[in-house]
Parts: structure tokens; C-alpha cells; sequence
């Protein structure tokens, strides 16, 4: 998911601070170091860095369909001229690409993360990254609605 300062998420699966969880906040600047955000916590408006992997858009910001076709149509493109100009098409380079999303827990899976390792751009990592997780959310509700 791309982030960007001043936008609000929402926050989740907080271990530590299990009291932020479902509050929302504004995020305030990026950490690329950390790779942690500083955000603003709505109400109590205390800062608190926070993983990109424990927020996520409130519901009032999903897109309506129109818009979310749309969006998703772009970043398909996008992913698309990843895969094409970083080789990821390749069976070496899926293979490894495959190996490293699913030896490690998904919160250590960052885009900064991913753009090192694989040496793309932040912007190339997160389309790369968002489209394989509409992918992975797509899967999930079609396994709900056949169990």
C-alpha cells in the first residue's frame, strides 16, 4: 500500500501499544531508516512510529468501484512494467522473489525492504507489492465464499 504524509490510516495488530489498535491517525513523516511512519493519533494526538504493515486506509477511503477498476487497471500496468524491467518474468528471478516473500513474516516484508533486495525503486516496490496483495486478498474472499 502506497502511503503518503498527511493521509490517514487506520491501526492494527499492534502488539505493544494493543490500545491504538482501530484508532485512526495522520501520518506525519516517514522513517525510511526505521522504515517505521510517525503518525498522529487522532483524539489523543500523540506521535507514535508505527510499521506500514499495522495500518491500512479507513473504510471512508476505499474507492467506489468505478474508481478502484480504474486504479486497479494502472497499477496492473504498472506491476506489469516491473515485471518486465527488472526481469521478475524470469523463472530464476520468480523463484526467488517467491522464496523471500514466504520465508519471512509479512510485517518484514517492507517495500524499502523489497527495493533493496531486489534493486528497484521505492515507487517500483510498492506497485510491485500492492498489486500481489489485491492478488492475495482476492484469493482469500473467493476462499471464504466457497466455504
Amino acid at each position: 500500500m502506497a502511503l503518503a504524509e498527511g493521509e490517514t490510516v487506520s491501526l492494527f495488530d499492534l502488539n505493544a501499544r494493543a490500545d491504538l489498535n482501530g484508532q485512526e491517525a495522520q501520518l506525519l513523516q516517514w522513517l525510511g531508516d526505521r522504515e517505521r511512519w510517525v503518525v498522529r493519533v487522532r483524539g489523543t494526538e500523540e506521535l507514535v512510529r508505527i510499521k506500514p504493515a499495522n495500518m491500512r486506509r479507513p473504510l471512508a477511503a476505499v474507492p467506489t468501484h468505478g474508481e478502484l477498476v480504474n486504479y486497479s487497471g494502472h497499477l496492473r500496468g504498472r506491476f506489469m512494467d516491473v515485471v518486465k524491467g527488472h526481469g521478475f518474468d524470469q523463472p530464476s528471478r520468480t523463484e526467488e522473489i517467491a522464496e523471500y516473500m514466504t520465508s519471512r513474516d509479512a510485517a518484514d516484508v517492507t517495500c524499502s525492504a523489497f527495493a533493496r533486495r531486489f534493486g528497484t525503486s521505492q515507487e517500483d516496490a510498492e506497485a510491485f507489492l500492492e498489486w500481489l496483495n489485491i492478488g492475495l486478498q482476492f484469493s482469500e474472499e473467493l476462499d471464504c465464499i466457497r466455504e
